[in-house]
């Protein structure tokens, strides 16, 4: 009976141990191939693998207020009133064994299926074979990994993206106003898509002067009413349907959107609140119009509403805990301002991680009025500057141009167009 290779490579490797020294010879190379093919023998026979070329995995892709009617010249504000209604691994699997231990032989190469097998370590003193061109390298280890048990992979993030109005050279070009109505804006002029075509044009004249300017709708949800209607909160929300068509528009050309809030006699935390279902989505951000901001006994259009900053930190703060708890994109938050007493004590609005704030100058009037208030405020805020333009020319009769409002300084980080 011809001998077992096995049993072969098993004694010529003790015959090679430290102690019993054996003169190589003709014979001794004759059973060094045995020990190489029975030792590759046996590791098939196990289950073993050998070791191939791994090539990378290529890892999947992680997955609008009514008009702002005040002069810049003065406090008093002009109406308009609307009722409207989201591992790496080669080739082998990382679960595979640590291929079976053999010394190299000009043997061709085996591939065989990745499988988990204990690894067949050769006895300390096992002479080192340097393997062949062409021959893949097989590496001994003493560790075996547990059969069928695949190395963890640590999953991949998304990583958030972050809104050009970060200050960071970017700018947002918006259209403010309501859906269905010019009263409010030129938002609402033609089809969702069709303010969108018009909005994205308005951004592309910013981009050819260099500038990373991002189009966004910027829709009035809550609008001031001069009647008190349900609740004599003097304010209406408009339907859910028109916030669902802009927002998907929005979403569908790759842009954002800002749900403004004109809360009436109502307060900003609680019109906040209402939106939370579109706030949840990336890329919606929050505007609050402290004009429409009414106290007790005052009606929209009669007087000039005002906020305290401690009413607009505790919308920043609930938006930031969404922002933290769901996961999101930073988001734009913006508050418009025209007079100096809109927003009372300033200089307490408390500066979010998480939140793109925005101090959005309105009132119109003459070019150098307008831009005297820009610098004036900015000169106070604690946060980046926004800037509207007004299209009518009875309201901005020399209407800033793109390099007009590219070169103020500081630079707004958004511009939006009523």
């Amino acid at each position: 009976m011809p001998p077992n290779p096995t049993t072969t490579a098993r004694r010529t490797a003790s015959a090679a141990t430290p102690g019993r020294p054996r003169r190589p010879g003709r014979s001794a190379a004759l059973i060094v191939l045995v020990f190489g093919v029975g030792a590759l023998a046996a590791g098939c026979d196990s289950g073993g693998a050998v070791a191939g070329p791994t090539s990378p995995a290529t890892a999947p892709p992680a997955s609008a207020s009514s008009t702002s009617s005040a002069s810049s010249t003065s406090s008093a504000s002009s109406t308009s009133t609307a009722s409207t209604s989201a591992p790496a691994s080669s080739s082998t699997p990382s679960g595979t064994a640590p291929t079976t231990t053999a010394p190299s032989t000009t043997a061709p190469s085996t591939s065989a299926p990745s499988a988990t097998a204990p690894s067949a370590t050769a006895p300390s003193g096992t002479p080192t074979t340097v393997a062949r061109a062409g021959t893949p390298t097989v590496t001994s280890t003493r560790t075996a990994t547990p059969t069928g048990t695949p190395a963890p992979t640590a999953p991949t993030a998304p990583s958030p993206t972050r809104l050009p109005a970060d200050g960071a050279g970017g700018l947002l070009v918006a259209t403010y106003g309501t859906g269905g109505t010019t009263a409010l804006g030129i938002l609402g002029r033609g089809t969702p898509q069709q303010a969108w075509d018009a909005v994205a044009a308005r951004a592309r004249s910013y981009r050819s002067r260099g500038t990373a300017a991002v189009p966004a709708f910027e829709l009035i949800v809550t609008v001031a009413s001069d009647t008190p209607g349900l609740g004599g909160r003097y304010r209406t929300r408009i339907d859910s349907d028109v916030i669902d068509t802009y927002v998907r528009t929005a979403q569908a050309n790759g842009g954002s959107v800002i749900l403004d809030i004109q809360p009436g006699r109502s307060d900003f935390p609680t019109e906040a609140r209402a939106l939370r279902r579109w706030l949840e989505q990336p890329g919606v951000g929050l505007a609050l119009d402290p004009e429409w901001r009414m106290g007790p006994g005052e009606v929209p259009g009669q007087s000039v509403g005002s906020v305290d900053a401690s009413e607009v930190n505790e919308v920043s703060t609930w938006l930031e805990d969404l922002v933290v708890s769901r996961h999101l994109p930073d988001k734009v938050f913006l508050v418009h301002r025209f007079t100096t007493s809109m927003v009372r004590d300033e200089d307490r609005l408390a500066d979010r991680p998480h939140l793109r704030e925005i101090m959005n100058v309105d009132g119109f009037g003459t070019r150098a009025a307008k831009l005297s208030k820009y610098r004036a405020f900015a000169a106070r805020s604690p946060w980046p500057m926004g800037l509207k333009l007004f299209t009518k020319t009875r309201n901005d009769p020399d209407l800033l141009q793109p390099a007009d409002v590219l070169a103020l300084h500081p630079r707004p980080v958004i511009v939006n167009y009523q």
